[in-house]
């Protein structure tokens, strides 16, 4: 009796856990079309996702998120496109542009992680507001060249940081099916 309840238990946060897991960090690489999907080692390196607001970013193009665009990225590792409120985190533009700028001057870019067309980002565009998107703050400027729908807009992604709660709470499963197992075997 005891011995199902910990596997149901067990069974049970793991799936918990693990949904919510594959939900804020990884991302979840079974809705993505076969050519687009990559391996997690395929994902962008710590070096070009900033951290701001408790989320993390990344200028994922230098095209629109979506058609019509000259060459949309695809989201995936976790990340996707900001909600207003996500871009309201940021003060302006120019904050925007100082997160995503090197102290040489170059653009923090993460383009060639999500998508095979291009592998740069136009600072030059960003620093106009030309953003897809990204309404709150002034970050996108509408009049520059329709700036936040146009094909070749810049494109930022975002994805939550897992809480450590997330990670406490599949460590637990974990344990509680090394528990069970552990117990089965010495039975036998």
């Amino acid at each position: 009796m005891t011995s199902r309840f910990l596997s149901l238990a067990a069974a049970f946060l793991l799936a918990v856990t693990g949904s919510a897991f594959a939900a804020t960090s990884a991302g979840s690489f079974a809705d993505r079309s076969a050519p687009n999907a990559r391996a997690p080692f395929d994902a962008p390196p710590p070096d070009v996702i900033i951290g701001h607001a408790g989320m993390e970013w990344v200028w994922a193009a230098p095209c629109a998120s979506e058609a019509p665009s000259c060459g949309a990225p695809t989201p995936m590792f976790g990340f996707d496109n900001p909600t207003m409120d996500q871009w309201a985190t940021w003060a302006s533009r120019a904050d925007l542009i100082t997160a995503f700028t090197d102290v040489s001057g170059a653009p923090i870019c993460a383009s060639a992680y999500f998508g095979s067309g291009y592998s740069h980002c136009d600072l030059g565009d960003a620093t106009n507001g030309h953003i897809w998107h990204a309404y709150p703050n002034g970050i996108c400027d509408p009049s520059y060249f329709d700036g936040c729908v146009a094909a070749t807009t810049e494109t930022f992604y975002v994805r939550a940081v897992p809480e450590p709660e997330t990670y406490a709470l599949m460590l637990a499963g974990l344990g509680l099916v090394g528990y069970v197992a552990r117990r089965r075997k010495l039975r036998t």
